[in-house]
């Protein structure tokens, strides 16, 4: 069954296929006040916008920061419920 969304008509909708090639799991860590990058979290997202200043920290290997950087897209998922 087809979900139908009350959006804003200045938005458009899409399958995630079509806006990007290979989506990935993003990265787990615990919010720390010390680390080498910002850690963004659904709860940092307030009326659509993001104090980047408030945002926590957190550690990931060198290694493995150019799989996590941000490009395009942030996408959230939780259990919603009408």
């Amino acid at each position: 069954m087809k979900k139908e969304f009350n959006f804003p008509e200045s938005w458009s909708t899409e399958k995630l296929s079509v806006l990007c090639d290979k989506p990935t799991y993003g990265y787990t860590a615990s919010a720390s006040k010390n680390g080498n990058v910002k850690l963004l979290r659904i709860t940092d997202i307030e009326a659509h916008k993001v104090d980047w200043d408030s945002v926590p920290l957190c550690d990931i290997d060198a290694s493995k920061f150019d799989q996590f950087r941000l490009h395009e897209m942030i996408l959230f998922c939780t259990n919603w419920n009408d």
